[in-house]
């Protein structure tokens, strides 16, 4: 059981923390309020890091890799972030009862170096520069070190290492 969560640059919750959750919890408000991002929010810190979940939290709301490369990063991936800003990390942090301080971090990553076919750019400038990037799933449970997977574009899929 939960007893509080805390959610950071996550869709439309800049800063929410949620105090003395108890075993049933109601929540209400207008629509585009932050219910069901909220709840959201909990299904990725449950998934313990799964990047999975981020594709099903997506997929949920009709968002999918549809579009190919382009669209995975600008419509798949900036959603998730308030604001649409992927340069600030969503962070979600839950007290549990029984394990203690539960956090997942998920970031925006660009490799160091990356290679750029020239053939590539004449037809579709920037497609393989987005081919680099990944979202960085860190989760970790009361002080332990986190466990880090990510999902990165590949060609037109997500591949989750």
């Amino acid at each position: 059981m939960l007893k509080n969560i805390h959610v950071q640059n996550f869709r439309n919750l800049s800063d929410l923390t949620v105090e003395q959750l108890a075993r049933v919890n109601l929540f209400t408000g207008r629509n585009n309020s932050g219910k069901t991002t909220l709840l959201e929010a909990l299904f990725l810190l449950i998934g313990e890091g799964d990047p999975a979940a981020a594709v099903a939290v997506n997929n949920g709301r009709g968002i999918d890799t549809a579009g190919g490369m382009l669209a995975v990063r600008e419509a798949f991936w900036k959603p998730m972030f308030f604001a649409f800003d992927m340069s600030r990390n969503i962070v979600i942090k839950a007290l549990h009862k029984m394990h203690g301080q539960l956090s997942l971090r998920i970031k925006l990553e660009w490799p160091a170096t990356m290679e750029v076919p020239l053939k590539e750019l004449g037809a579709r400038p920037g497609v393989e520069f987005l081919s680099g990037s990944a979202l960085s799933f860190a989760f970790s449970i009361a002080g332990c070190d986190p466990a880090v997977r990510n999902m990165r574009v590949t060609g037109d899929q997500i591949q989750v290492e």
